[in-house]
């Protein structure tokens, strides 16, 4: 029926802007504007609750401000709505994200946890000098 295939549509529509939004965050990061990303970032969300990558990058944005418990909730967040193909990288990077609020905080047990479980969901090197750092402390 129309106005079924018109909802569909509108669903459809804010997945697109939220990409599109998620995008503009993510060169606002890579130019160093982490305030700017941050509110892109949640411009997205609000269009996709169920925007996984977009409540990462938040993350990393909330981290970059000196937001750390903000990062850790968006990270987490992250971690539950993770699906599809790209869930393990997405689960990964909020792990590691997570394992750096902690190391910095110097929760180090935690943070080598964490560490531990971005590395379970995805091989990276980053990973496992992460978890070598931490183990020869």
């Amino acid at each position: 029926d129309a106005q079924e295939s018109r909802g569909l549509g509108d669903v459809y529509k804010r997945q697109v802007d939220a990409k599109s939004l998620n995008q503009k965050g993510e060169a606002s990061y890579r130019k160093g504007d982490f305030g700017s990303a941050g509110i892109y970032y949640r411009e997205a969300i609000e269009l996709d609750p169920g925007f996984a990558q977009a409540y990462s990058n938040l993350a990393l944005s909330n981290r970059k401000n000196s937001r750390p418990d903000e990062a850790v909730a968006a990270d987490r967040q992250a971690i539950a709505l993770a699906s599809g193909p790209s869930a393990p990288t997405i689960r990964a990077s909020a792990y590691y994200d997570m394992g750096r609020i902690y190391e910095d905080a110097g929760q180090l047990v935690t943070a080598l946890e964490h560490y531990r479980k971005a590395r379970e969901q995805k091989a990276n090197p980053v990973y496992d000098k992460a978890i070598e750092r931490l183990q020869n402390r």
